[in-house]
């Protein structure tokens, strides 16, 4: 059994079949499509997480130095004031994912980490502050009646 095909023909607006449609379409140029525009090369994608001194905002690196800065301050905050609260452990956590994430190129979500890290650490040291003052207190009331 011997089946004809018909011969394959373009559609409207199209190029036709691959492999032998006769060239370029109207108005290409002759020596094919040409370079790409904007240079022979494609354009570099955009880099996200470089380092510091590969052309980083210097936003990440200014929130990174404030998150170190509040790290220590909410280290110390810990150690002095262990006993009563662990405010100063949240607020050092929180400025170590800051600075993390200043070290990967996400600035907003440094800043979001950074700004919850510092009002931790200040909380924890007042409610410290008064804890203490508020325990010299009582030892003097208890020391002046006795």
């Amino acid at each position: 059994m011997n089946i004809e095909h018909p011969p394959l023909r373009a559609q409207s607006g199209g190029y036709g079949p691959p492999g032998g449609y006769g060239g370029p379409p109207p108005g290409a140029p002759a020596g094919g499509y040409g370079a790409p525009p904007g240079g022979d090369r494609p354009p570099e994608p955009p880099r996200f997480g470089a380092p510091y001194g590969d052309g980083a905002p210097s936003a990440a690196r200014e929130l990174k130095k404030q998150a170190t800065t509040w790290l220590i301050v909410s280290g110390v905050s810990f150690l002095l004031c262990s006993g009563v609260n662990c405010f100063g452990l949240i607020g050092a956590i929180l400025c170590f994912l800051a600075m993390q994430a200043a070290d990967q190129g996400h600035v907003l979500d440094a800043e979001s980490k950074l700004k919850w890290g510092k009002i931790i650490t200040v909380t924890g040291a007042v409610l410290s502050l008064i804890g203490i003052a508020l325990s010299l207190l009582y030892y003097f009331v208890v020391a002046a009646v006795t």
